[in-house]
């Protein structure tokens, strides 16, 4: 790998042992007995999946590309990031730590993600991801205090359920002995 195609390096092997593949940036070397791959980052298609190598590009334009389509996938992606806001960009502060880097990266999520609407940002997570690490007193903020403590009215719980859902599952005889107790009071 390399930011810039090496002339002088290329100039001292035989002739047609640097050819050019089929992909922009892309080279088979023939060195010696070895065959080579040259990739060459300045030269890389400005594609998605050539933003991590886009990031090492010494060609501003490229570097600025890469940075604004790259995404991390992972701690190191979000370290990485971090770096390049640091030393390229001189904005931020740099991570020392992981600690640091975890509580930088939600700092700009946070700050990513306020220009959005804070409903559509919730619908991206499945439910158990959103009460990750909240406290069981913050789970339960908003909720009826009555339905939280088994306080509720039976007949509001039945409510709108069919009858006939009412039965199943109760024993054919309770439901009997509840008819019988219902004749001889009427």
């Amino acid at each position: 790998m390399t930011t810039r195609f090496p002339r002088q390096l290329v100039k001292q092997l035989h002739p047609g042992s640097c050819r050019k593949t089929e992909k922009a940036g892309i080279y088979h070397l023939r060195f010696g007995t070895r065959d080579l791959r040259l990739i060459v980052i300045n030269q890389l298609d400005p594609h998605p999946r050539n933003a991590p190598w886009g990031l090492f590009a010494t060609d501003e334009a490229r570097w600025r590309a890469a940075f604004a389509s790259y995404r991390s996938r992972s701690d190191i992606g979000i370290h990485l990031h971090n770096l390049i806001d640091y030393f390229r960009l001189g904005e931020g502060q740099m991570a020392y730590t992981q600690d640091d880097m975890h509580r930088d990266a939600r700092e700009w999520l946070k700050g990513a993600l306020s220009e959005l609407d804070p409903e559509e940002v919730l619908q991206c997570f499945a439910p158990e991801d959103r009460l990750k690490g909240l406290d069981p007193e913050d789970r339960l903020k908003g909720l009826d205090p009555d339905v939280v403590l088994g306080r509720f009215d039976p007949e509001d719980r039945l409510k709108g359920i069919d009858p006939e859902d009412r039965l199943k599952g109760l024993d054919p005889a309770t439901i009997e002995a509840w008819l019988a107790k219902q004749r001889r009071n009427n």
